[in-house]
């Protein structure tokens, strides 16, 4: 439905339709999976809602990438994962995989907010540079 009603939001001159619904599934799924997991939700559900939180936000011009291109860089960034700690690829997990806020990372792990802040910047260089290594996209 919110394809259907939201259609407009699309760039069809600069967009890449496969991208924007792949996007807009995504950002549904955990946005639905936050409301579960809470049991409250932050604001409203409503137009405005949906515009800002799960509507995708695509650069103009964007560069797409072929299925068996993203495959392949899937490979390579899971290699390039397993090279962190496993305290590095927990707190990716929790933030990227399974969408937790900062918070409620900082909740889960009993640990403060910049702390988290602190891990996730981290882990996401350590990642970058792994990357860079051998298992460049």
């Amino acid at each position: 439905m919110i394809i259907w009603r939201k259609v407009n939001h699309f760039d069809f001159e600069d967009g890449n339709v496969y991208t924007w619904l792949i996007t807009l599934a995504r950002n549904k799924a955990v946005d639905t999976i936050r409301v579960k997991r809470t049991g409250v939700e932050t604001q409203p559900y409503s137009d405005e809602y949906e515009n800002k939180f799960i509507l995708p936000v695509l650069k103009p011009g964007g560069k797409t990438i072929e299925l068996k291109d993203a495959l392949n860089k899937t490979v390579k960034i899971q290699k390039a994962m397993e090279e962190l700690t496993d305290a590095q690829q927990y707190v990716i997990h929790l933030a990227y995989f399974e969408g937790l806020t900062e918070s409620e990372i900082a909740a889960k792990l009993n640990i403060p907010i910049s702390t988290v802040k602190s891990k996730i910047r981290i882990a996401l260089t350590n990642l970058k540079e792994n990357l860079s290594k051998g298992y460049s996209i």
